[in-house]
């Protein structure tokens, strides 16, 4: 069983069946119960014949233009948070870009997912290295406009965020 995450409202179980085909048939799809309304979770059940050695290899699905992160269900919220540990920041993409295309041009390279804002597409790699080979990489979008790159860093664990971002005029209070 797999589950999908932040699946925007709009889709509906037709689509996400519609789309997922290519994997195999779907045998149930199961809304996740007592979820704020701005928040959707879907649990998915495939036919035991699914490609199961495509979905245990992708972080993310593409469903109407949408790109949704598929995971299987048993993975913890940690072992799904390491996933975005190495992530690089691409600065260049057109406004018209979409998510899919944005991350259709890093999938050679080892993109696994995105996050998009303000036409900065933000990529996840399995590992360090790849982040950085790719970084090191002359890419161009669609309009021959060279993308910049640059590795971040994301922290992982709520309790440290919360020192980090913590109010300025707060640090040197104990």
């Amino acid at each position: 069983m797999y589950r999908l995450r932040f699946v925007p409202l709009s889709l509906s179980h037709r689509h996400i069946q519609s789309n997922l085909s290519y994997y195999d048939t779907i045998l149930n799809i199961q809304e996740v119960d007592h979820l704020p309304s701005t928040q959707r979770k879907l649990f998915i059940t495939f036919d035991y014949n699914a490609r199961f050695s495509l979905l245990n290899n992708i972080w993310t699905v593409n469903i109407q233009g949408h790109n949704i992160p598929i995971a299987k269900v048993h993975l913890t919220n940690s072992q799904l948070a390491y996933r975005q540990q190495h992530v690089a920041g691409f600065k260049g993409f057109n406004y018209r870009t979409t998510e899919s295309q944005a991350l259709r041009l890093f999938r050679p390279y080892g993109g696994m997912s995105y996050y998009f804002h303000q036409n900065i597409a933000f990529i996840a790699f399995k590992s360090v290295e790849q982040m950085q080979s790719v970084c090191r990489l002359r890419l161009y979008n669609s309009n021959t406009l060279k993308l910049v790159s640059w590795p971040t860093t994301i922290i992982l664990f709520p309790v440290i965020m919360k020192e980090v971002f913590r109010p300025m005029n707060m640090l040197n209070q104990p």
